[in-house]
């Protein structure tokens, strides 16, 4: 049981710290727990990962979110974010298991939009999944650069809040279980619950192979105690979809976002947070450090301001 993601963080590190095995992989050596396991975040919105240590890019997690929800698989958006990304794309410049393309589009439904009509119509349902993994496209025989590691999503009401559970076949602790992983899928959760006007409840995450890979490992050597992380328990949280948002626009300017750099959206989330964290980091790759402040400064939401303050201290330094 984790309180929110950095604790998710410190929990992880510690049970492949204490119970992790040497194991292989196409990647390299690994670390990883011998049975599959589950977690449960009791504040999932609480999302952003403060660590000196790990040192992770606030920018790109964001814009990842926004590319998701827009339901994309073309990588170029991403690259100048990650560069990295582009070793998942195949010769046509998409991703195969862009998780946000599967959400909305591959499956010739919109499933994200399903799932809030389900649970507005039949708030109890038990019939709420949103499917990632495709047989067709992703059996390990095919050639294929990426597959999704997060299989499945389950959704359900629980005290009159949305909870949330992914199913997840293999995950990287620092890069994808409580990285990107975490904020991606935590922003859907929320979206959905603020669809619905519901509280965010419990992220769970069940992972049937949690590992670290060899180049992570010494983030396993005395690591900071949770209780040293930078505290963001009392920091006010600006949601992801306001009451005066309609979610089928707010949807239709995360693709505007993404695919044109001079749109500025309307969505309120979108304008004062994921917008000015884009600009601050576009800045700073342009070498502007003074424009790099000013839209650091912009963001409206305290935990994304306070991360891209640190992500720019630790690339100071």
């Amino acid at each position: 049981m984790a309180y929110n993601i950095p604790h998710l963080y410190a929990d992880a590190l510690y049970q492949l710290r204490t119970s992790g095995k040497p194991a292989p992989s196409r990647n390299g050596k690994v670390l990883a727990l011998p049975t599959p396991v589950l977690f449960t975040v009791q504040r999932p919105e609480q999302r952003v990962l403060f660590n000196p240590e790990r040192k992770a890019n606030p920018f790109f997690h964001i814009v990842e979110a926004v590319w998701m929800l827009a339901g994309l698989d073309e990588v170029y958006p991403l690259l100048p974010f990650n560069s990295r990304m582009a070793e998942y794309a195949e010769s046509n410049g998409k991703i195969n298991g862009a998780y946000g393309h599967r959400w909305r589009n591959k499956f010739g439904r919109d499933q994200i939009l399903d799932a809030i009509t389900t649970l507005k119509e039949a708030p109890f349902s038990r019939q709420v999944v949103l499917q990632m993994w495709n047989n067709s496209s992703d059996a390990p025989h095919l050639a294929r650069k990426d597959r999704p590691c997060n299989t499945h999503i389950y959704l359900r009401r629980v005290d009159g809040a949305l909870d949330m559970t992914v199913c997840n076949r293999s995950n990287d602790a620092v890069w994808g279980l409580a990285g990107a992983n975490a904020v991606h899928m935590t922003i859907l959760q929320e979206f959905i619950a603020n669809c619905l006007n519901w509280p965010v409840g419990s992220y769970h995450v069940m992972t049937n192979n949690l590992h670290i890979y060899e180049h992570h490992w010494p983030l396993l050597q005395n690591p900071l105690p949770y209780d040293e992380y930078e505290d963001n328990t009392n920091w006010e949280h600006v949601p992801v979809l306001s009451p005066k948002d309609d979610p089928v626009t707010f949807l239709w300017e995360c693709k505007k976002f993404m695919v044109d750099a001079r749109y500025r959206p309307h969505s309120s989330w979108l304008r004062n947070v994921a917008l000015p964290m884009r600009e601050a980091y576009l800045a700073r790759l342009d070498g502007d450090p003074e424009w790099f402040r000013d839209q650091t400064g912009q963001v409206k939401a305290p935990d994304w301001r306070r991360a891209a303050e640190l992500w720019g201290e630790w690339n100071d330094n």
